[in-house]
Parts: structure tokens; sequence; C-alpha cells
């Protein structure tokens, strides 16, 4: 990973913990080598199941939590959705867009997967309304992105254990 200052002399049975933070599933990481920064979704641990994201610009010192107005009961995913366009004058790619979508499983007993997004671009954390995957329900969930396409590949939400995919546009 370009720009990122991992320890690499950590023995495998040798863990970094990420600030206080704690979760009850797998945490979701992806590093955006534009921004060298990694990002990182995760499930509260309490009650709440809130979905909450924090980012690190070496992958050891952490930011605040911040609760994007979601929960789940199960593990979320990210996808980085990094759309580019070639500058011809230039000759490199332009960044046009740059978004960062958070796929889960909606915290009911429908569970339907649903995805909210940021722009990285703005310097605020904010991240849109759910929508749904539609006609789509999983147990489990990873995805992704590509332009401004995210897949989610997920475990089918019936006895069958069928590996599933279904696309979605970020806007």
């Amino acid at each position: 990973m370009l720009g990122a200052n991992i320890p690499t002399d950590a023995g495998p049975t040798q863990d970094f913990a990420v600030g206080d933070e704690t979760s009850q599933f797998q945490r979701s990481v992806i590093f955006d080598s534009r921004r060298n920064t990694f990002h990182m979704v995760f499930l509260s641990q309490d009650n709440s199941n809130s979905l909450l994201y924090i980012t690190s610009a070496d992958g050891q010192n952490w930011s605040n939590a911040t609760y994007i107005q979601q929960t789940s009961h199960a593990a979320p995913a990210l996808a980085l959705c990094q759309f580019l366009q070639p500058n011809l004058a230039e000759h490199w790619l332009d960044l046009v867009s740059n978004r960062l979508a958070v796929v889960f499983i909606a915290n009911d007993p429908s569970n339907r997967i649903l995805y909210t997004w940021r722009n990285l671009d703005d310097a605020d954390i904010h991240f849109v309304d759910a929508q749904p995957v539609p006609d789509e329900s999983a147990r489990a969930v990873s995805a992704l992105g590509s332009g401004n396409s995210v897949t989610a590949f997920f475990l089918s939400n019936d006895p069958s254990n069928r590996l599933l995919q279904a696309g979605f546009e970020l806007p």
C-alpha cells in the first residue's frame, strides 16, 4: 500500500488495537491511496447496533467514531468508488468522483441489503439516507467498488447457502 506506514515487523500473533474501539463483528477497512487514508466501518459493541465510521492516515492512530445514522445486526462492508477521467492535455487521470459506500444488512427481520455513501471530497462527514438494493436480502455481505458502481456479494437469506451478487450505481 503506497503511502501507508503499517508495521511490518508484527508477528502472526501480535495485534494492534484500533484506538479504544470494540465491535460485535468483523470490521470492514479500505485504503484510499489517492488520499492516503484508511476508512473503517463497524458495528458498535452495545444494544444500539449502530454503524460507526473512523479514519486513519497511518493505520495506527484513528479518529473518533462517527455514527452514520444507520444500524445493522451483521458485519458491514465498504466499497471505494473512484471515477477517473482522462485528462489528455495533462496526460494523466483526473479524479472526477471519490465516494465511499457502506453496504449492510437491515437491523430488522427482513435482512434487506441496504447501502449509504459519502462524498470523500467533502470535508464534512455526511452519509446519505440508506437505500435498498432492490429485492435482495442476506445473512452476510461484502462489496466491491468500480467507477460509480458497487457490486454486493452476499450469502443468501435462506437455507441454500448460495453465494449471490447484485450491483447498483451511486449517483
